[in-house]
């Protein structure tokens, strides 16, 4: 996805898309710019967002939350006028070094938890994305890619 149409774009080529925690994101940032443009800075970021979904049992009405669990954020480049050549940034971004999803008691009580969990329809989604951005003033150039860490 891309903003600031006609102004240029970001390509992110990570070395990979799969990772596993505790493992550093190593790759390329692409800036191709149609003109020279002020900007504030370039940076490339690495973020987790879990959905959680619920129904209440008594009212049967389900409840969606989105939180942001994790954020590692690089700045490639500060204030400066960048050129309309081809740019190319190299960036490692850290991933924690464990699971952001809270892990369910073993045994009987894990059991009952997800007995309870199945029967309010609770379900919880993880999305890891690399996220780019120029900022700009005005329109911000941005680009976003997902991958899996597990």
């Amino acid at each position: 996805m891309v903003f600031g149409i006609g102004e240029g774009k970001i390509d992110l080529l990570p070395e990979k898309r799969d990772f596993v925690y505790g493992e550093k994101i190593q790759g390329k940032l692409v800036l191709d710019l149609k003109k020279p443009k002020k900007a504030r800075k370039l940076k490339v970021k690495v973020c987790a967002t879990i959905t959680s979904r619920s129904r209440n049992i008594s009212t049967g009405r389900s409840q969606t939350t989105t939180t942001t669990a994790y954020v590692f954020e690089q700045e490639l480049s500060g204030e400066k006028e960048y050129s309309a050549t081809k740019q190319e940034y190299s960036f490692e971004l850290s991933l924690p070094s464990q699971s952001i999803v809270s892990k369910e008691p073993e045994g009987a009580m894990g059991g009952v938890l997800k007995g309870v969990a199945l029967l309010a329809g609770a379900s919880q989604t993880v999305k890891w994305q690399l996220d780019a951005s120029l900022d700009m003033p005005g329109f911000d150039i941005n680009k976003k890619i997902a991958i899996v860490v597990s």
